[in-house]
């Protein structure tokens, strides 16, 4: 074997060089591991991509544009004429009118919840990649005031009641009134 004066710096030159590749790799992993981190730190306020509440798509929003696209939503639905026949007396309301509210903040605030159910790498990797996490969420819905028991109840019950001989509902047609959405209880 021939022992030449070369041979230590061979070996010098590639330490340095394994070293050097090293240092680059874990100086890379580093950066991208912070980057990603950073990355979902500043989009940590939005709700991830993919998650519905009431068929509204939410991902991405912040708390504020997700109460204002629910709440667009549920005034529509809140204000929806309804006509309560008593006999020959007619009144014409709205579900809202009869305290009924839509409990948008806690269906946001449930959405937002559902990025705590996920690590910062999935939460960062749904996000950079706009992968869907799939999630459907209800707005729930309380009433206060007298008509508490009157808006409680549901089209199943009043076809029941209706059956039964002591109430009858119906969605009356376009033809008939202005508003296609009004709906009828007659109670006899």
């Amino acid at each position: 074997m021939a022992k030449g004066r070369h041979t230590p710096r061979r070996r010098t030159r590639r330490a340095l060089f394994v070293g050097a590749a090293v240092a680059v790799l874990v100086l890379a992993a580093g950066g991208a591991a912070y980057s990603a981190y950073r990355y979902e730190m500043a989009n940590a306020d939005r709700i991830l991509p993919g998650v519905r509440i009431d068929g509204v798509d939410v991902g991405g929003m912040t708390r504020a544009e997700a109460v204002a696209a629910l709440q667009e939503e549920v005034t529509d639905r809140l204000d929806s004429p309804i006509s309560l026949v008593l006999g020959e007396e007619i009144w014409t309301s709205s579900v809202a009118e009869l305290g009924r509210k839509a409990l948008v903040e806690r269906a946001v605030g449930a959405a937002l919840a559902v990025n705590q159910q996920h690590s910062t790498f999935d939460r960062f990797w749904a996000r950079f990649r706009d992968t869907p996490v799939d999630v459907d969420l209800e707005i729930a819905y309380e009433t206060r005031g007298k008509a508490a028991p009157l808006t409680s109840i549901r089209s199943s019950q009043i076809r029941r009641i209706g059956e039964a001989g002591c109430a009858k509902a119906s969605k009356r047609s376009p033809e008939s009134s202005p508003s296609p959405s009004l709906w009828t209880l007659s109670i006899r």
